[in-house]
């Protein structure tokens, strides 16, 4: 089965406390995220807490019916998210998850209440001179297609590179969803 711990941040105290764990660690560059990476506790008390807390939000807002569809921006693995939708009063039928190229595991997701009419698709963003590892920290764009009330409707889920890169980045992600957006969605 999947782990749930598959970013190096988020794994009990108990698990950091070896020499390869540390060592990973080391290798980031941010050093707020590294000292996380080292000391952050992230127990089963605080996973469940968190997707209780989540839970809560999505429930609140099913009291109108008001979500069919949810895109998260950063989700470790498919396992968080069926954990997140056995919490909820309704669940979601559908639970789009595609393994991104992100170096620390985090990917784009969804829940739909709609069946998908095509297979979810991870686009990743064509960046033009980019240099080490953003390319690899980038997520791309999750599309899915589905149908609502006789209509197709085009979800794209996306999470582009965070403010502290250059905006250039962010840019050349918006143009390549609105390329997207007018190949598969015309």
């Amino acid at each position: 089965s999947q782990s749930r711990y598959a970013d190096e941040t988020y794994l009990p105290l108990a698990q950091k406390q070896n020499a390869e764990h540390k060592k990973k660690c080391a290798l980031i560059k941010n050093p707020l995220w590294a000292e996380e990476c080292r000391s952050l506790d992230w127990s089963e008390r605080a996973y469940s807490e968190k997707l209780k807390r989540i839970a809560a939000v999505l429930d609140e807002g099913q009291k109108d019916g008001r979500f069919d569809i949810v895109v998260f921006q950063e989700v470790e693995n498919k396992a968080v998210l069926e954990d997140l939708n056995r919490l909820l009063r309704v669940p979601f039928e559908y639970i789009v998850h595609l393994e991104s190229s992100d170096l620390r595991g985090i990917d784009v997701a969804m829940f739909s209440r709609y069946q998908p009419m095509t297979e979810p698709r991870l686009y990743k963003i064509p960046f033009k001179k980019i240099e080490g590892n953003l390319l690899e920290d980038s997520r791309g764009i999750l599309y899915l297609s589905i149908k609502v009330r006789n209509q197709n409707v085009h979800v794209f889920g996306v999470h582009f590179p965070a403010p502290f890169h250059s905006w250039r980045f962010r840019q050349q992600g918006f143009d390549y969803l609105n390329k997207l957006k007018n190949e598969l969605a015309p």
